[in-house]
């Protein structure tokens, strides 16, 4: 069956088109961030978050002003190694989502330094937005 160009998008397929992008999205965000966190070096955990999230937010910003994202700060919890999870919502014209954030770290003397950041884009944590 052919679908035409002006045909609205299912449900299902504004879920997966946004899913797919976001995912693209992060994957490109994660290299930016990690460069720039490189060149940074917060004093603890609570600064790293906070830079992190700051990245996070202008990137984005700059990167597509269709896609609104929003960080918490009572949604960021340590992880049981050196780490901090943050979770991040968003929303575009037609879907919210939400996605997770994870950054292992290293304490040398009075410095922070990141080891890795993960961004976990689940499927399931996109919906039709109301």
């Amino acid at each position: 069956m052919l679908q035409r160009l002006t045909d609205q998008l299912t449900v299902k397929q504004l879920v997966e088109k946004t899913y797919l992008y976001l995912d693209r999205l992060t994957k490109e965000c994660r290299r930016d961030i990690m460069e720039d966190l490189s060149k940074e070096r917060p004093a603890n955990a609570n600064e790293l978050a906070r830079a992190v999230s700051n990245a996070m937010l202008e990137w984005f910003g700059r990167r597509d002003k269709y896609i609104r994202i929003m960080f918490d700060p009572r949604l960021v919890r340590d992880t049981p190694e050196p780490g901090i999870m943050m979770t991040f919502t968003g929303e575009n014209k037609d879907v919210a989502f939400k996605f997770t954030l994870h950054i292992t770290y290293y304490m040398a003397g009075n410095v922070c330094y990141t080891k890795n950041i993960s961004i976990n884009v689940d499927k399931r944590d996109f919906n039709k937005r109301e």
